[in-house]
């Protein structure tokens, strides 16, 4: 039963990120602010799954709710991932050190406006929207038969692929956009598989491991 898997997904991933957005609240960090974010990814591949069977003005809304949330974030970590790397090549590369101490500077002033932001997320708007999507998918499931169900969001996750497909064959070296797009959209489809894999028998713990990989990459 599809539906109902969206439905309880979707109530878990929502409690998920409501407790790591507190926790980020509570006890800033490097982890917490990775943890948050990779929830409310998680949760927008559910919402975005969900895009078949609910008015695509409501998803319009919670997509756009949590991507400013996400963007709360998106300064200070692009910067202590910069951090991270570019602290590596330093052995090599002792020209680096200077844009290493320019990053902690800049990770200094954006944890500061990151905290003092964080507490400022309002998410009651964002709860009704969700509560009205398992209403909806409640009413649907008494619609819609379960082949029927499958078929669509099996559909959804095929687009989503052939979506990362079509910007993985426009990837340049020389073009950091073009990486960047491939990889957000293989991330969204990762997410859309995890969310549906106790339904998919053939989504192995080898295939998410090699999901995983191939995001790093």
């Amino acid at each position: 039963d599809v539906l109902q898997h969206l439905g309880d997904s979707l109530n878990m991933q929502w409690r998920r990120y409501r407790r790591r957005l507190q926790r980020c609240e509570e006890r800033f960090s490097e982890g917490a602010v990775h943890d948050v974010r990779v929830e409310a990814r998680r949760l927008l591949s559910t919402i975005e799954l969900l895009g078949a069977f609910v008015p695509e003005r409501d998803i319009r809304k919670a997509r756009r709710a949590l991507k400013r949330h996400l963007n709360t974030f998106g300064q200070l970590r692009d910067t202590q991932v910069q951090l991270t790397y570019v602290g590596r090549m330093a052995g090599t590369f002792p020209d680096a050190y200077a844009f290493y101490d320019w990053l902690r500077d800049r990770r200094v002033r954006f944890t500061r406006t990151t905290r003092k932001a964080v507490k400022d997320i309002k998410t009651k708007r964002l709860g009704r929207c969700l509560a009205a999507f398992e209403k909806e998918i409640r009413r649907q499931r008494k619609q819609i038969p379960r082949e029927q169900a499958f078929a669509i969001v099996r559909r959804a996750i095929n687009q989503a692929f052939a979506r990362v497909a079509q910007l993985c064959r426009q990837v340049r070296a020389d073009d950091t956009r073009t990486i960047h797009r491939t990889r957000i959209a293989f991330k969204h489809f990762r997410y859309m598989v995890e969310a549906l894999a106790p339904l998919l028998p053939a989504v192995t713990d080898d295939h998410r491991r090699a999901l995983r990989g191939y995001q790093c990459m």
